[in-house]
């Protein structure tokens, strides 16, 4: 079978792959740029607005990169604890710490210890815990 290039059908095919391409692309962007704004509204303190911007992508996260989900799950840990919400913080920086796994990916060195410092105490608060 030839595909003759003025029929359309090969067109149709590439011009269909350049917008799925072209979606994902706009989509990791969006997300990049969304989590870059919950990072900005987290270090200004502005809890409730970085939560905002946490909630509104977390159906993209399962389809985001591994550093994105570690970035996600640690800001959104975190902006859970400084709301108080500490079973929620428990969770999501749980998450947070087996998806950046031991070299901490998506995690930078500040947050990695931040990490490590805030999972310990919230897990110290759990009934039966071994932990001072």
């Amino acid at each position: 079978m030839k595909l003759d290039p003025r029929s359309g059908s090969l067109g149709s095919s590439c011009r269909l792959a350049l917008a799925v391409a072209l979606a994902l692309t706009l989509g990791c962007a969006g997300l990049s740029d969304d989590l870059r704004h919950a990072r900005r509204s987290y270090a200004a303190a502005a809890y409730e607005d970085a939560l905002t911007w946490l909630v509104a992508v977390e159906g993209d996260i399962p389809a985001a990169t591994p550093a994105q989900q570690a970035t996600w799950h640690y800001l959104r840990g975190m902006t859970e604890y400084r709301l108080g919400h500490r079973g929620e913080a428990r969770h999501y920086l749980a998450l947070a710490h087996v998806i950046g796994g031991e070299r901490g990916v998506g995690l930078q060195p500040e947050w990695r210890r931040t990490l490590a410092i805030t999972l310990a105490e919230l897990s110290s608060e759990l009934p039966g815990s071994t932990e001072p």
